[in-house]
């Protein structure tokens, strides 16, 4: 079973849930940057979790499905249809084999993503497959998709083939059939809140002169046009290190979120995994990733200092809200 890419668009790979590590930093490591939403939608089939997805960017690309399938999208609403037909978020939806599934203006948000009953087939000896796009790096190892690519898929679970046979009897002559239920927005991150950020002070925050300390809680930062899905540039404000600190030298990171100064004065969040070679001011939250995650360029966010005790509290929360949601899709097979 399989899908073709017909054509591209902006820039879509395939991406698995981030790993969080709570611990003493609550910090975030690696994969899909809204991995709620990637969550979502592979529950939404009847998947695991954790299984790879295809992350959409902006300007989606154009599916063919050779077989039929049962798919989920979920996060930016990028405006999917198939054969013509508006399809809704957040909800399973079953498709014909012949179907071709497109997307619009992003109404809303940045990023989609795109679950199939089955999960992708992709390799697994990997030590991480897919945290960004890298020179010499195969298709399943975060690198973009091109016109006639095929991406093989799995058999559905016993969940997931529940769901598709019961959508395949309410689609007959239609273009799709979709379910009545849906993610609440009760349990989805904020994205319709203010662009607020919740980060913790890092351990090299007194390095940084003490307007940076200051401005990095009180004034907006924009996201700039050079952002992309492994560093957000940020434009507006400026910081600073002491012209004392040895850290612009010694610190080095590999958090995921470290708000620091690579090119000079112009702060810029680290989005993947990688190296940043200069002292980082605060961390953003996991918690807060899939908002961020939605916010395009041009857009003004700002940060919000929370103790490590609040980010766990959060994290738990988090945890505990898609506990009841994967409860709550299981339960619709019932």
């Amino acid at each position: 079973m399989s899908l073709k890419i017909i054509r591209r668009g902006l820039f879509s790979t395939l991406q698995e849930r981030s790993r969080y590590e709570f611990g003493q930093e609550g910090l975030a490591v690696g994969g899909a940057i809204d991995s709620f939403a990637l969550l979502a939608a592979n529950l939404l089939v009847g998947n695991e979790e954790g299984e790879p997805a295809l992350e959409i960017t902006l300007l989606g690309p154009e599916i063919l499905f050779e077989r039929e399938a049962l798919i989920a999208v979920c996060g930016g609403d990028l405006e999917p249809t198939v054969d013509g037909q508006a399809i809704p978020n957040w909800r399973p939806v079953y498709v014909h084999a012949g179907s071709v599934l497109r997307f619009g203006d992003a109404k809303s948000g940045f990023r989609a993503y795109l679950a199939v009953s089955g999960g992708f087939e992709v390799p697994t000896a990997q030590n991480y497959r897919f945290s960004s796009p890298r020179p010499g790096a195969s298709l399943h190892q975060g690198h973009a998709l091109r016109e006639g690519d095929t991406l093989q898929f799995g058999l559905p679970s016993e969940t997931g083939e529940r769901r598709m046979i019961t959508l395949r009897e309410k689609a007959k002559h239609r273009a799709f059939a979709t379910t009545p239920w849906f993610v609440s927005h009760e349990i989805m991150p904020s994205y319709n809140a203010k662009r607020r950020i919740r980060v913790l002070r890092s351990g090299e925050f007194a390095e940084f002169s003490s307007g940076s300390r200051e401005r990095i809680f009180t004034s907006p930062f924009q996201l700039k046009p050079e952002t992309d899905r492994l560093h957000y540039r940020l434009d507006g404000v400026s910081l600073r290190l002491e012209q004392s600190s040895s850290a612009t030298t010694s610190a080095s990171s590999e958090l995921i979120g470290a708000i620091g100064l690579p090119d000079g004065d112009e702060p810029v969040i680290q989005m993947s995994t990688g190296v940043l070679t200069t002292a980082h001011i605060a961390n953003v939250i996991p918690v807060d990733f899939p908002v961020l995650s939605q916010v395009r360029p041009g857009e003004r966010i700002k940060f919000h200092e929370i103790s490590i005790q609040e980010a766990q509290e959060l994290a738990y929360l988090r945890e505990m809200g898609l506990h009841i949601l994967k409860n709550t899709i299981l339960a619709q097979n019932r």
